[in-house]
């Protein structure tokens, strides 16, 4: 390829990897990724829109919407944008009284007039990004609060103040960190000892840049340290090149001494600077934070030496400690100074502060000046896997400025722009894209402003023998030739100087290389109804025909002709214009006005009332009916309460007084007169609108199962229960008794003798007249020849002569056959055991119960109960029986049986001295057994009463 060739490959390459259309995608609709959202926080912070909100506006447009890539950001009928701002809060951004300052600063710094622009507009990232932060600002002085500076504290004031959802929010822990381990930073302190600041004050900032210093890299391609503190005079601690351990640094921070003297902030300032330039880092960024109160002895000296820093390329940081002097710590801080002066007069947000000194730090552009027409150049080393970046700020007081790449075994991309300080690749006016080979060289057209530059290189191996090459690359900025000198471009256009020459941005209406070329804009025929176009510049003229007018003849003169007299109203042209005369029950200029009929509050008793047209409805309260509500609805109408119950009217309720024995809201319940547990002696109580009765024990009766009952066996027909006197008296059982062949007699009216011989079948089955009346049941009654036998009378009179099983006899009290043996067939007695003197019989109608003495006590029969047994008594006996045998026996026996009866003797005081500890149980059980024998007899005389001559007792 000979060399003519290889300049136009050459060429033609600048201008496919170079790019001079601009692109600000802040202001694109419906643009979305965190290069935008970044460029939106950039811009804000740097015009000093927001400041102070602890990387909250950031986080916010992570959580609403993960900067704008879900996939319902720019959803139909939502026009919040990317931080999700809905209608409301859009509207008190416009119409809040205390953002009033704030919305004129939106004019002054973005030409943005707020109070004109409409939700739509919040669709573009910056729109979006300035709402949210304008109603920040309005939370902060409408609640007297302020941002918090933690995660989890920001994610609850994100909940309560924008209806979050907290873990969207706690998700924003996801975003990438700002990382500076590839940019090398020279940062000194500059530390104010003097005695206004406090001993207290100097040990909070002593920890403070500790814990900065813990947050940093400390490297030879990250952040070196430096620290010079000052009163009157300045004092360097340690050289930017001095450590390179953590560790050492902290210790040094620590081990300071604090002097206590005058203020003299520009000798600080003027030592630190000087660190910089002993520096072996020649291409770091240079970074100071002056940590002062600001009351220093010459202002302007302060503002004189860090103007001359900065001049110099210093990022100056200014942190005010307690009471400061607002004014001179301004003067000292880089611009803007909203984000480069923080105050820690409580040390009560040192978090946040660390944070955001870190973070801008980093970002903390390189500087470079074009000095009379000379090359400028910044380098750097690619390394594998990682990302080099880097923003350089070009002091050009040229019109247009050159920038050339170069790179050795990688890529570098870069974003130019002279409008903002942080270019990037959402937000910038220039690009350009340089490879291995393939250098990079464009212009951009800054007018004598500062020109900044965002790069980001990466390593890439595209060929063979980069493997043992240095991966570098490098960027040159010259002063460029201008192209642009001779004002090529006409009717208005703009030049941008360009590497073959220039291109020129014309304005609106013309076009062409150099904008000669007047766009007709009569060619899409803008004019309707009939009228005619004039091309003009950048415009155009209708000339309508009669009955029309407007820019494009869009205006019917005939007012009415467009039917604008809404709801039935009529239409007539006045004086060019319309007037309506509108239907009863509306207004307006287009009768558009439904006359609100509720204005009179005409519904009563607090009845809601809705329009309607030229009426009226009321939604009455319950309890309430008729056209205005006047009405009270009678709710005993139907009557609601149940069993007897009387009902009252009230509004919307009533009230029920319940009959006896009922309660309940309708009278519906039965009152439960269980519910205190009357029964005793595990009675079950039986409830009733009445009251209650117990359903009692065996063994017990009364009314609440209070007291011990005295049973008898009863018999109705076959079926044999346990009776109390009161069942007898209550039932009528004593009525079913079969007591014999008189009691049919009686029935059937004749009177029978005393003991007939009945006429019954036998076993032959043969049966004279029967001596059973019919009952409707079953009973028996004494067969008199033979005790061992009974007859048996159904339910229809008829009779059997039936058999008791042997060894018993029949019983005619309980209608049973019952042992002969122990207890007597007409007695309720108690007899003793025949052989065991600790149990006995209770004898009821001939049925024996065996029962037994409680512990070692023996059943005395003639006093009926169980008592301790007398072994005095037993001794005597005993002792009578020795004497008969005694006037047997010989004296040898005497003897013997004296020896014993001195035993026995002994044995009977033991006894004696138990009868006397048992002798008031003893008492109680006689007690018992009289009350027992008192109940036998109170039932015996009821059964007399009841029974008559029916029984035998």
């Amino acid at each position: 390829m000979d060399k003519l060739g290889a300049c136009s490959f050459f060429l033609t390459t600048l201008l496919l990897i170079s790019s001079t259309s601009a692109v600000d995608k802040t202001i694109e609709n419906e643009a979305s990724g965190s290069t935008v959202v970044e460029a939106v926080v950039n811009l804000l912070r740097a015009r000093c829109t927001v400041s102070d909100d602890n990387f909250f506006l950031r986080r916010m447009a992570y959580a609403a919407s993960r900067d704008g890539e879900k996939s319902d950001t720019f959803r139909k009928g939502f026009d919040g944008g990317i931080w999700q701002i809905d209608k409301q809060k859009f509207t008190i951004t416009q119409t809040s009284k205390v953002l009033g300052n704030q919305r004129r600063g939106i004019q002054g710094n973005f030409s943005i007039d707020w109070s004109s622009i409409t939700w739509s507009d919040l669709r573009k990232p910056l729109y979006s990004g300035i709402a949210a932060a304008l109603y920040l600002q309005y939370i902060e002085r409408r609640y007297a609060t302020t941002i918090p500076t933690s995660i989890n504290a920001q994610a609850k004031f994100w909940v309560d103040r924008f209806n979050g959802q907290l873990n969207d929010f706690l998700a924003v822990k996801n975003l990438q960190e700002v990382s500076c381990d590839m940019k090398p930073v020279d940062l000194v302190f500059v530390v104010d000892e003097s005695g206004s600041i406090g001993r207290s004050n100097f040990l909070r900032i002593k920890n403070f840049l500790s814990d900065l210093v813990d947050q940093l890299t400390i490297s030879s391609t990250a952040f070196r340290v430096g620290l010079v503190k000052f009163d009157m005079t300045a004092i360097t601690e340690f050289q930017l090149d001095r450590y390179s351990q953590k560790y050492h640094i902290k210790s040094a921070i620590k081990s300071m001494d604090y002097s206590a003297g005058g203020t003299q902030i520009s000798t600080g300032i003027k030592t630190g600077n000087a660190l910089f330039a002993r520096s072996s880092r020649k291409n770091a960024t240079k970074v100071m934070i002056l940590l002062t109160d600001g009351h220093s002895m010459d202002r302007t000296d302060t503002a004189r030496e860090a103007q001359r820093a900065k001049a110099e390329g210093v990022t100056i940081f200014v942190i005010g400690i307690g009471k400061v002097d607002p004014q001179e710590i301004d003067s000292a801080a880089s611009q803007p100074t909203c984000v480069h002066v923080f105050l820690l007069q409580q040390f009560s947000s040192i978090d946040n502060i660390l944070y955001e000194v870190r973070r801008r730090s980093c970002k903390a552009p390189t500087k470079v000046e074009i000095v009379n027409e000379e090359e400028a150049k910044v380098f750097g080393e690619l390394l594998p896997n990682r990302t080099v970046e880097d923003t350089v700020e070009i002091d050009s007081k040229t019109p247009s400025t050159k920038i050339t790449t170069e790179v050795v075994c990688g890529e570098v991309e870069l974003f130019a722009s002279s409008k903002t300080t942080s270019p990037s690749e959402a937000l910038y006016e220039v690009k350009g894209l340089a490879r291995d080979n393939q250098p990079a060289s464009f212009s951009i057209q800054n007018g004598g402003q500062t020109v900044y530059v965002y790069y980001k290189g990466k390593m890439v191996s595209t060929t063979e023998d980069c493997r043992n090459r240095n991966k570098t690359f490098s960027i040159s900025f010259t002063q460029a030739s201008d192209s642009c000198k001779s004002s090529p471009c006409e009717n208005g256009g703009t030049c941008v100087d360009q590497l073959t020459g220039f291109t020129c941005n014309c304005i609106t209406g013309f076009d062409g290389n150099r904008c000669q070329n007047n766009i007709d804009e009569c060619q899409n025929n803008p004019c309707a109804n009939g009228g005619s176009c004039v091309d003009m510049v950048n415009g155009y003229m209708c000339v309508c025909v009669s009955g029309y007018s407007g820019s494009s003849c869009e205006i019917n003169m005939n007012k009415c002709a467009s039917s604008p007299c809404q709801n039935g109203g009529s239409c007539s042209n006045v004086n060019n214009d319309f007037v309506c005369s509108c239907s009863q029950g509306f207004r307006g200029k287009s009768c558009e006005i439904n006359i609100d009929d509720c204005l009179s509050s005409v519904c009563l008793n607090g009845g809601l009332c809705k329009d309607l047209v030229n009426d009226f409805t009321c939604q009455c309260k319950p309890g309430f009916s008729g056209k205005t509500c006047n009405a009270d609805i009678d709710d005993c109408t139907p009557n609601p309460c149940k069993n007897g119950g009387s009902c009252g009217d009230l509004v919307n309720d009533f009230r029920c007084s319940c009959s006896s024995g009922y309660t309940g809201k309708e009278c519906e319940v039965i009152i439960d007169h269980c519910q205190t547990s009357p029964c005793r002696n595990a009675g079950t109580c039986v409830n009733s609108v009445s009251g209650y009765s117990c359903d009692c024990q065996n063994g017990y009766t009364g009314k609440n199962c209070e007291s011990e009952a005295t049973l008898v066996m009863c018999r109705i027909g076959s079926v044999e229960k346990e009776c109390t006197i009161e069942d007898l008296q209550k039932t009528g059982f004593a009525d079913h008794l079969c007591t014999g062949a008189n009691s049919g007699s009686e029935n059937s009216g004749s009177q029978a003798p005393e003991n007939p011989t009945p006429s019954v079948p036998d076993a032959s089955g043969t049966s004279a007249p029967s001596v059973c009346v019919p009952k409707g049941f079953v009973y028996h009654i004494p067969y008199p020849e033979d005790k061992a036998k009974y007859i048996q009378c159904d339910e229809y009179g008829g009779s059997t002569v039936m058999p008791c099983a042997p060894g018993t006899e029949f019983n005619a009290p309980r209608q049973i056959c019952t042992s002969n043996t122990v207890c007597p067939p007409e007695k309720i007695i108690t007899v003793p055991h025949s052989t065991d003197p600790g149990k006995y019989y209770n004898c009821v109608y001939g049925t024996a119960h065996l029962m037994s003495c409680p512990g070692t006590l023996v059943f005395n029969a003639d006093l009926k109960i169980c008592t301790w047994s007398s072994r005095r008594r037993e001794l005597e006996k005993d002792s009578g029986k020795s004497e008969t045998k005694n006037k047997m026996a010989d004296d040898d026996d005497d003897e013997e049986e004296e020896k014993k009866m001195d035993e026995e003797e002994t044995n009977d005081v033991t006894d004696e001295n138990l009868d006397e500890d048992l002798e008031d149980e003893l008492k109680e059980r006689r007690e018992k057994n009289d009350k027992k024998q008192r109940n036998i007899e109170e039932l015996r005389e009821a059964l007399r009463k009841i029974l008559g001559d029916k029984i035998n007792m």
